[in-house]
């Protein structure tokens, strides 16, 4: 569910002879939007995922809002950016480290901004993404009825 936003490729240095098609895409539902990014790779005859992270994490847990039948309505905002850096300093590497710095909100509350580094494996050719840079799952809801359930 894109809402007609195409995706952008682009093509991604990322050591001194490896290249990826990072390809950047949304997806957007009623409560808000995921931004992420995929690299490919060519490999065997084939284009190959070597990595996916998200880009920007946008939810307005009051969304769900619109269909309640009541005006008392929770819920929480989230708002997340993730830059990533692939660090060239180094033209000769094999591969390039790369990070992920992480800002924004939570659930109404401001995060400390945090780095990640993507764990390149020679054996696999592919960058691990820590489970610290997975979408939140739960959107900031909690377990307890909200009042719009209650009323």
């Amino acid at each position: 569910r894109s809402k007609g936003d195409p995706g952008q490729v682009k093509i991604a240095r990322i050591g001194r002879e490896r290249y990826a098609f990072d390809l950047a895409y949304a997806r957007f539902d009623d409560e808000g939007e995921l931004r992420q990014r995929t690299w490919y790779v060519a490999r065997d005859g084939r284009f190959e995922p070597v990595m996916t992270a998200p880009v920007h994490y946008a939810s307005d847990g009051r969304a769900w809002c619109r269909y309640a039948e009541t005006t008392t309505c929770e819920g929480e905002t989230t708002d997340l950016s993730y830059d990533l850096r692939i660090d060239a300093r180094d033209a000769d590497a094999d591969a390039y480290p790369v990070t992920v710095t992480v800002r924004g909100m939570r659930c109404d509350q401001a995060i400390a901004e945090t780095t990640h580094a993507l764990v390149f494996d020679p054996a696999t050719s592919t960058h691990a993404v820590p489970q610290a840079l997975r979408i939140p799952a739960d959107d900031c809801r909690s377990d307890a009825p909200s009042s719009s359930e209650q009323d």
